[in-house]
């Protein structure tokens, strides 16, 4: 006879008698099954109609996906081609036998593709690849979550109905019920054996010929567990039988592999598992060994349900496992791929004999036997609840649970890694592999989330950032899609099983989980840990400790980012660090009360009836819905209120004009006034000062040139003091300035008007601090530090601050200057000191022009002693300024030129210091006729009339 069985479909717990199969009656029950075939059926051939029609449809979509692929990874579109693959895929997919629910959460799976695709692809051209140790690893783990997110959407794929041909009458076989048991004590284990006796009994009554023993596998002996004898005793009252080991090995597959010796569950009996908690329901049997009449099923396994849910670990675990149990092994059963989970499972004896039992030497015998037998032999899943046991009762036993699953798991992969890639070496198909990887690597997301925990924590506290170059706009453009049809689809898949509960207390595994990678990894021995079947008397903390910590580390990166200045990045970050943050303290609530012993409060009794469980459905999805759109509109509505509006921001200050100049100052680094004393009436078009990079940027100074229509200048030097040897460039490459450096940006992106900024200073002479051909120094490394100040400024969205390039010789700097379009502006500085030859700067000015064609060059002049000397050499300074196009400001060096000046210091240098010199800045205020801006006409005849002057009285 042959019957199929859509396992996909099914919704509701298999009840003996009703058909599985909604096209086809189930035959009456007999006690011999014979093979039967139909020569020719109508349904059949419906069938398969319908699945090449699907696998058309399939086909379609495999070439949109092929297409969108390779286009979206080279061009990065963002969003619009993610609503039209969604689009395209749901027009697709219509014309097939899927309902609206499959099509919606099918397209959606498409449409998550293309926007992984695309933002995979958009945070590669971000990574910041000089702070390597941490963007390696973000990038890792946001590959890994993409990856197993998309590994969800194709597990749960709608595919062909499995079919599976009834050969022989499984109920003949013989049936051994074990329940292995260490120390959860003769009244949890009794309670199991009585259910086990019920659903015995409820199959005998179906099949009168069935054989059906009841094993009690008693550990306590050999483990040495007290009490031990009251199991045999109970075991003995109820008129089971019971095993009972007084040497211990091999853990849980050691007792179970002494028993089918002891017993002779070998060859053709039928092995049924239950952990000592597990509460089958009568109808177990009845739903679970029929399907193994197909000779070619090795297992049929259930799902794992608690009945303790008052308790609040339990709950929030049911909430987490039930998306494997209810939403993936559904779908993992339909390509083949559904493993043993330990308990609730029917077993072939015969298809463990092939591979000698159970493994012995892995803490997840379950998981390792199943790689081995998939090779060869088929499996089951049922859905729906046909046994309840106890879950961990406090976060320790929910932690021990998942360290063993999580080193086992993980060890079958580092043993068998190659193997399951190899289709030859394991001989599973391609989807069996997937599965496989995506279940052996399911543990590596411990590691996944404590990286993503780390990664903003690291930006927002040491300043090394794991992406560079991204703006909030490219951001938003390709993340937010991204996020929104993944978790859209998730949501729908998982939203009628799970909660958020599940999710957090997901993330409540990850100091487990890494410390499990670490076991493996170091390859240490660990035995078998039972979980508890009892709360720990104790009431520690201690478990809680890495989640107080970090929520102490979260709590001081979001102020830190606070007190530096709100910049698109640190926004980003700061919302990533409060998504976070909300997960540890749900994770520290659920750790108290779990100390404090505080139960779950149970809802009332819901209806059952269909007409309820459709408007639950409908509420769940549609609450699911509206929490996505109302949490985007409140990420949108907080990013608008925190990040800079760009009108405010205005352009860069542009010196590029061949009809006029800019005249300003450069004042000592204590002084903020806009000009000396004798200088007050003087409008200066700029106005500049050096500073440290350990300094704040002084955002009254800055307005207040603003005001009066002047562009600050700010000169900022590396290191701890002027001359310190700690501002070095290998210092600024390798990050350790970048903190301060994002919060100059920030604060000046925040100023909004035009600013000037001239970083690494004479970088190739030897007195500078960050020099490049003195100390570690290299010339290659000045425009490399250069590079990594000019994307922190663009990465913070400082796109109002021009950049100065300021080396001792501009006329022959090639192998120090930055890339051309990192420069706004190149500054010549001609300074005359006492006592030497005063010098034409004409040549030099000419030289520096052809050295960089196209870029403004600010000419910075100043002069100590005075009388006419000064004053004559400063206008021929400016007639020379005047007379080339490329120069577009004239400053005046107004301080001494070292690092540090003050105001005292400065007077010899001072454009005040004589009469004539004094005589020189008017005649420049009266040509700018106040504005700061000379004109190079008037300025170059009111020069010539002034030199004139000065000879004849001369």
């Amino acid at each position: 006879m042959s019957s199929d069985v859509d396992l996909r479909d099914s919704v509701r717990p298999l009840t003996h008698g009703t058909t599985v199969d909604r096209l086809r009656e189930a035959p009456p029950a007999s006690p011999v099954l014979a093979p039967f075939s139909f020569e020719s059926d109508p349904l059949e051939e419906y069938e398969e109609r319908e699945y090449n029609r699907r696998r058309l449809a399939q086909f379609g979509v495999g070439m949109v996906l092929l297409a969108a692929t390779v286009w979206i990874a080279v061009e990065r579109p963002g969003p619009w081609l993610v609503i039209g693959v969604v689009a395209f895929s749901a027009l697709i997919l219509w014309g097939t036998s899927m309902t609206l629910r499959q099509v919606v959460i099918s397209s959606l799976s498409v449409g998550s593709f293309a926007a992984s695709v695309d933002y995979i692809s958009w945070r590669f051209a971000v990574v910041n690849w000089s702070s390597w140790w941490i963007a390696v690893p973000l990038m890792a783990a946001e590959l890994f979550g993409a990856a197993h997110s998309l590994g969800i959407f194709y597990t749960v794929w709608p595919a062909r109905k499995t079919r599976f041909t009834t050969t022989r009458d499984a109920t003949l076989q013989k049936v051994f019920i074990v329940i292995p048991t260490y120390d959860e004590g003769a009244e949890i284990v009794g309670d199991t054996v009585r259910a086990a006796l019920v659903a015995r009994a409820t199959y005998l009554d179906e099949y009168p010929h069935g054989d059906v023993d009841i094993v009690v596998l008693n550990d306590g002996r050999a483990g040495g567990v007290e009490g031990w004898e009251a199991v045999d005793a109970m075991a003995d009252e109820l008129g089971v039988l019971h095993v009972t080991r007084t040497v211990k090995g091999g853990a849980k597959a050691g007792n179970i592999e002494n028993a089918r010796d002891a017993l002779g569950i070998h060859d053709d009996t039928l092995l049924v598992v239950f952990d000592a908690d597990q509460i089958a329901e009568p109808s177990f049997l009845l739903e679970t060994v029929p399907l193994l009449g197909d000779e070619s099923v090795a297992w049929v396994q259930t799902g794992q349900f608690y009945s303790n849910l008052e308790n609040p670990v339990t709950k929030w675990a049911e909430h987490q496992q039930a998306i494997f149990y209810q939403v993936l092994c559904p779908g993992k059963s339909a390509s083949n791929s559904a493993f043993i989970c330990g308990t609730n499972v029917v077993i072939r004896a015969k298809a463990l004999d092939e591979i000698g039992g159970f493994p012995q030497d892995n803490v997840t015998e379950d998981f390792a036997a199943s790689l081995k037998l998939h090779a060869r032999w088929r499996s089951v899943f049922v859905p729906g609840v046909l046994a309840r046991g106890l879950g961990p009762l406090d976060l320790p036993s929910y932690f021990t649970q998942q360290n063993r699953w999580a080193i086992g798991t993980l060890g079958v992969m580092k043993e068998s890694f190659w193997s399951i890639l190899s289709p030859r070496r394991s001989g599973l198909t391609g989807p069996q592999r997937l599965q496989y990887l995506l279940a052996c690597t399911h543990y590596l997301s411990g590691l996944k989330d404590f990286i993503y925990l780390l990664a903003p924590l690291v930006f927002l506290i040491l300043g090394s950032a794991a992406v560079r170059g991204a703006t909030l706009h490219d951001f938003l453009l390709h993340f937010v899609p991204f996020f929104v049809v993944s978790q859209t689809a998730f949501w729908l898949i998982a939203g009628r099983h799970t909660s958020i509960r599940g999710l957090f207390i997901a993330f409540a595994s990850f100091p487990t989980l890494v410390g499990s990678l670490v076991t493996v990894i170091t390859g240490r021995k660990v035995g078998f840990s039972v979980t508890s079947k009892s709360r720990s008397g104790r009431r520690s903390i201690r478990h809680l400790v890495p989640f107080i910590v970090a929520a102490v580390a979260a709590a001081v990166s979001i102020a830190l980012a606070v007190w530096h200045g709100m910049g698109p990045a640190r926004i980003i970050s700061v919302v990533w660090v409060s998504y976070t943050l909300l997960c540890i303290l749900a994770v520290l609530e659920l750790g108290i009360r779990d100390v404090r012993g505080i139960e779950h409060k149970a809802k009332p009794e819901r209806a059952t009836d269909a007409a309820s469980v459709t408007r639950r459905r409908r509420r769940r999805t549609g609450v699911v819905l509206g929490s996505v759109a109302a949490a985007l509109a409140i990420a949108i509505v907080v990013v608008s209120a925190a990040v800079p509006k760009p009108a405010p921001v205005e352009a860069k200050l542009s010196l590029a004009s061949s009809s006029s100049l800019t005249w300003g100052m450069m004042l000592a680094g204590d002084q903020t006034a806009a000009a000396p004393t004798a200088l007050k009436s003087t409008r200066l078009g700029i106005v500049g000062r050096t500073q440290l990079i350990g300094d704040s940027f002084d955002a009254e100074w800055a307005k207040a040139l603003q005001d009066q229509g002047s562009t600050p200048w700010v000169t900022l030097l590396f290191g701890s003091t002027p001359r310190s040897i700690d501002g070095g460039l290998l210092a600024i490459t390798n990050g350790l300035f970048d903190a301060r450096i994002t919060a100059w940006a920030d604060a000046m992106k925040a100023h909004g008007g035009p600013v000037m900024l001239t970083v690494l200073p004479q970088v190739d002479g030897n007195w500078s601090a960050s020099s490049a051909v003195a100390g570690s120094g290299l010339p290659k490394d000045s425009s490399t530090a250069w590079a990594r100040i000019h994307r922190i400024f663009q990465q913070e969205g400082a796109t109002n601050v021009s950049f100065v390039w300021a080396p001792a010789s501009p006329w022959d700097d090639a192998a120090y200057a930055p890339p051309a379009d990192q420069v706004d502006e190149v500054l010549l500085s001609v300074l005359h000191v006492d006592g030497t030859a005063w010098t034409d700067p004409e040549a030099d000015l000419r030289a520096t022009a052809a050295q960089h064609p196209g870029k403004p060059i600010v000419l910075l002049v100043g002069a100590n002693g005075g009388g006419s000397s000064k004053a004559a050499w400063l206008r021929e300074s400016l007639a020379a300024a005047a007379s080339i196009p490329a120069v577009g400001a004239v400053v005046y060096h107004q301080a001494v030129p070292s690092d540090g000046s003050t105001a005292e210091s400065a007077s010899g240098w001072s454009l005040d210091s004589d009469a004539d010199s004094l005589a020189v800045s008017g005649l420049v205020s009266e040509s700018s006729h106040g504005s700061g801006v000379v004109a190079r006409t008037e300025l170059a005849s009111s020069l010539a009339e002034a030199s004139a002057e000065s000879t004849k009285s001369k």
